[in-house]
Order: C-alpha cells, then structure tokens, then sequence
C-alpha cells in the first residue's frame, strides 16, 4: 500500500503528497499520521480508512476552490484514528478546524461545498468510514497459525486454494458484512452453484450464467469448511463474536440416485468381464483377478479387499471366511464393516486357496500387492482407477447419470441379495451396513457364519470363470514392484 511506511521503530505512519494546487503556502507538503501500530494489518485498515478520507477532503477543496491546511502533530488526545487526523487539517480561507464526533466531521466537510456545489452534493454524501476489517485482513496470521499448529503442507496448500476462491466470491466484504444472514446465505448459495472450473477473468454473474453444471458437493463443501476454520480462529482471537455460517445456512446436498449412483453390472457385462481377457489383463498381475472375483462374491469394498493380510483368509474352519477388521494399520468405514464374511463355494473352487498359499509361501503379510502412500496403509484410488479402464473397455455403455465401475460389483452382489429376499438383517451383516435393527450377531460365531452361508451359496450370476493359474511370473513381476517401491 502506497500510503503506508515503517519507521525504524516499528511503528507504521500514514502518508500522503498535498497536491500543490489545494495545498495552503503555510500547510505541510503531506499528511502524515502515525497509526499507532506495529501490526501490518491493522496498519493497512487505518491506512485504508484515512486514504478514503483525504481523497474525500481534496476532492471538496478542488470543489469549493479552498486550500487545505495541514499541521504534522501527533499530539490529538483522541483515541479515534479519524478525529486524531482531522484535528490536525483546516479547510478555506475561514481557517476552521475540524474536530468533533466523526459525524459531525463528514457533515463539515460536505457542507465545505456549500451553493457552488449543489449540483454534486448528492455525490458526496457521508464519508465511508468502513466499521470494520475486511474479511482476510487476518489471512496471513491464520496461515502462519496453522504452521505453528503443525498442519501437514498439504492441508495448507489446499486451503491457499481454498482462499483464492473465497477471496474471488467475497472480494472488498467486510466482518460486519457477516452479520447478515442474507449476505452469508447468498454466498453459499454461490459457493455451491460454482462450477468445477472457471476464468476469473470473468466476473461472478457472467459465470453462473453460463449454465455450466455445478462442481460436486463435496468440493463446495470443502470451501465452506476451510472458510469455518478461518472464522472459527476469528473467534478464537475475539475479533469475531460467534461462527456466521452454521448448518441451516449451507444448501442442502440433492439425493438423486440417479446422479450420483453406480449402476449394478448386467449378465452380458460379467460374461464380458470375466472372460479369457481377464486372464490377459490379470497375466502378470493376479491381484486384478482375484480383486473382482473376491468382491463379486463377497460384496466387499476395494479398501477392505486391498488391505486383507494371510492372517485374515481362515480355511481351516467348518466355514471358510474372510476377516475384515482393524488389526494393525488398518481402517474400515465404520464400526459395522468390522464383520465375517464366509467365502462363497465359486471362490474356492477357483483356486483362491493355492493362491493364499503362495504367498504365504514367500512370506509375504499383505495377499495382494498394493502402491503404498503415507498416512494410509493402501492407497485404493489407483487401484481402482486402474481397474476402471478395464472395466470401462468390457461393459455396455450406461446412461449419463450412472457409472459401472469397481464399485458396482458391491450394487451387483447386494442386489442379487435383495432379489434372493434374503432377509435384511442378514444382508447388512454379510455387507457392513449399519442399522437399527438387531442382527444375527446375537447368536454364536459358528451359527451367524453357517446362516450366512447358507444364502451366499444360493448367489449364482450363472456365468463362466476361467481359472487363473499360479505362475512364477506373478511371484516375479511382484518382486520386481516392490524393490522398485523400496528404490
């Protein structure tokens, strides 16, 4: 900001030239103020506050042919930046000084036109004396907060994101701006209706009249929570009362199935899926084979697949079961996917056994080789992603609204439940879903995983699975991945 300077002794001072044609032969060349702070941003509001104000005053001394007089004294008493400015200023050949209530200082100063400016008195009405801060005035104290509060770079760098978008919507607002409810609920409502991509260039109303579709609600979401922790630290430091935008406020998410379902797969998809092009695609990788075998049978999501260890396959038992839990470093969805699932006759007869077995054999923990990230044990996005193209290749097209991808196995088996009418307390235990309702956990472990069975076995999609074999290849390719993991 032009107008502000630093003194050596930290203190900032507003500054700004008297042009020579309103400036009195007796006046200072500039005003100069000091703000009586050592904080920047502080110093930027008061600075911003008297840069409207004198531009306000020369505009009247240009207006009413008068010379402005200006004494440099920081003697005011006056504990208002305003008043403790205008003490120090005379205007016209009167020689009156300006002091008072700030009202009484912005009508003075409009009435300084006086009948040579009627015509404009209308233009210069009460001075704008901002009541408050602009909303990220207090940006860079946030940001340096969440450093010290050991916020991983990643979180700061998506909320820097955050803040650009933010900064666009709400431009010039103010803290006080936020006391409307109007004002904070028509700009969530902006918020949600951006979409995913944009110019800035453009202004707001050009692009939400463009008629492009809405970025997805979590995205949206994601803004408004980073802007709640901004207002929350606001809070935190008492320059904000109580959080503006609460629950009530934010648009409601819209439940349609239609737009954000995945659709279950069709007979004609699983013949083209698990036909002798599985074996190709699966050739060095088996986990890409018993990936899709596993969740077609079991209705397990992709996370609880990636993370199932040796120790988690019991063959030994009258009912042979996959454990999915949280020993170690795992994680589930919720408490509910904590849960047994028996293995269907089709898994076994396939050879998942010999597959189990292997690996144990070189002793490896997890069943099947995954890339790793950091704060996650498995990272199921690439994986999917990878058997989304396969996936997208061998399916019939789908309409616009719904998706076939890993997920849609998890639709397709539970599906096949519903149209078994296996009862639904059953269904939830075999799938992970929470509920109300009391489950065949009551009964005993042996009783709940042999009642289990007894439906899943009845599953049958009534289509051919090609065998894959276990070669020294897929022992190989993933001795390979993983020293180039550890490289």
């Amino acid at each position: 900001m032009k107008c502000l300077t630093q003194r050596k002794n930290g203190y900032y001072y507003f500054r700004k030239v008297i042009p020579d044609d309103v400036r009195h032969h007796d006046s200072a060349r500039e005003f100069l103020l000091s703000l009586k702070t050592k904080h920047e941003i502080e110093a930027i509001f008061k600075a911003k506050s008297l840069l409207e104000l004198s531009n306000r005053l020369l505009i009247s001394a240009r207006e009413t042919c008068s010379k402005i007089m200006y004494k440099n004294s920081n003697q005011s008493n006056s504990s208002d930046i305003i008043l403790a400015f205008m003490a120090n200023v005379s205007i016209g050949n009167m020689n009156i000084k300006l002091e008072g209530s700030l009202d009484e200082v912005t009508t003075a100063i409009n009435n300084l036109s006086g009948n040579k400016a009627k015509n404009k008195s209308h233009e210069l009405n009460d001075v704008v004396i901002p009541d408050s801060p602009f909303i990220f005035a207090y940006e860079d104290d946030f940001f340096k907060y969440m450093r010290s509060m050991n916020y991983s770079s990643k979180t700061i760098i998506l909320y820097f994101q955050h803040f650009k978008e933010l900064k666009f919507v709400l431009k010039d607002a103010r803290l006080s701006d936020l006391k409307d409810k109007k004002f904070v609920s028509d700009f969530l409502k902006i918020i949600y209706q951006l979409p995913a991509r944009y110019d800035r260039k453009s202004s707001l109303e050009e692009i939400l009249n463009v008629g492009l579709s809405p970025r997805p609600y979590g995205s949206a979401t994601g803004t408004v929570t980073a802007f709640k922790s901004y207002l929350n630290y606001l809070m935190f430091k008492n320059i904000l009362e109580e959080n503006p935008i609460n629950a009530t406020l934010i648009p409601k998410k819209k439940k349609s199935f239609d737009k954000t379902g995945y659709a279950s797969f069709s007979l004609e998809d699983l013949k083209r899926i698990f036909s002798d092009d599985l074996l190709k695609y699966s050739r060095k990788y088996p986990e890409r084979y018993w990936l899709q075998v596993l969740a077609l049978f079991t209705g397990a999501r992709l996370s609880e697949l990636l993370q199932l260890q040796v120790t988690d396959v019991f063959f030994d038992t009258s009912v042979p079961y996959l454990s999915i839990n949280v020993n170690g470093n795992k994680y589930v969805k919720n408490k509910s996917s904590i849960r047994d699932i028996p293995l269907h006759p089709k898994i076994l007869a396939l050879g998942f056994k010999d597959y189990v077995e292997k690996i144990k054999m070189y002793r490896w923990e997890n069943l099947f080789y995954f890339m790793k990230q950091e704060g996650n044990l498995c990272n199921a996005t690439s994986t999917s992603s990878a058997l989304g193209l396969y996936l997208k290749k061998q399916c019939s097209d789908t309409s616009n609204s719904q998706r076939k991808v890993f997920h849609s196995y998890r639709h397709t088996f539970i599906t096949e439940l519903q149209r078994m009418q296996v009862p639904l307390e059953i269904r939830q235990s075999i799938a992970g879903h929470s509920s109300q309702c009391i489950t065949i956990d009551v009964y005993g472990e042996k009783t709940r995983l042999e009642t289990m069975l007894d439906y899943i076995k009845n599953v049958d999609f009534h289509i051919d699975i090609p065998k894959l074999p276990n070669t020294s290849l897929h022992v190989q390719m993933r001795k390979q991945r993983e020293r180039k993991e550890k490289e």
